[in-house]
């Protein structure tokens, strides 16, 4: 497992302490994991004229700071703020990520900072492009992968089953000659299993609970609040 699959064990339970769904660019730093992170110095948005905008154009603002083209359908959007800053998070839940490829699943914006970050998932976890890191664009064949592992998911004894249209979690599924290896993360536990591409069998499944992040949302001196409107 890489420094990047530990640290999204971490940044779900911190995530869920605070009832927001990903703060995707904050939590990375704090945890100084390796997102590639650009900043736009053209850029100055103060908290408080951003506070009196709607929550799509704080979509759109954000889109204007990440460097490449990016459809809002393809992302489960988060936008939060605090007192000093305003943060809007794209996450793709469930990443299929094919063989010998590496993209950007994850993309953090700070609005306030003019901070954009840009979580890369790879298969192998250690493989690395000769080309600029892209932003992983959906396809029809790779919702096909995915569509087969939820149903061997949800067919099967061994794992939980998965609400596709409600999942909130981090699921990464990487394709492979023969199966499927799937890494999903939630707010308690990871689980970990491979799904057989000729029968959908689950197989080499294995779980690990963890504590919780040691704070609540009560403790934070000035928490994140998510618009939602």
């Amino acid at each position: 497992m890489t420094i990047l699959d530990n640290g999204l064990l971490l940044i779900n339970s911190m995530v869920h302490s605070i009832s927001i769904n990903l703060l995707v660019f904050v939590v990375f730093v704090m945890l100084n994991l390796p997102v590639t992170v650009a900043q736009n110095n053209t850029v100055d948005y103060q908290i408080e004229h951003l506070k009196k905008l709607s929550r799509d154009s704080l979509i759109n603002l954000a889109i204007d700071l990440i460097d490449q083209p990016i459809q809002k359908e393809n992302f489960d959007i988060t936008v939060m703020a605090n007192q000093s800053d305003m943060v809007v998070s794209f996450r793709t839940p469930i990443k299929f990520v094919p063989q010998q490829s590496i993209h950007y699943y994850d993309i953090g914006v700070i609005l306030t900072s003019n901070q954009t970050s840009y979580n890369s998932v790879a298969n192998p976890q250690d493989f690395l492009s000769k080309n600029q890191t892209s932003i992983f664009l959906p396809t029809e064949e790779g919702t096909k992968h995915i569509n087969f592992v939820i149903a061997a998911i949800n067919e099967s004894n061994e794992v939980g089953a998965v609400d596709r249209e409600n999942f909130k979690d981090n699921m990464v599924i990487r394709d492979q000659d023969e199966f499927y290896d799937v890494l999903v993360i939630s707010s308690n536990q990871e689980s970990w299993y491979k799904i057989d591409k000729a029968k959908g069998n689950v197989f080499d499944y294995g779980h690990a609970h963890f504590a919780a992040y040691p704070f609540v949302e009560e403790e934070l001196p000035d928490p994140y609040i998510e618009i939602k409107e």
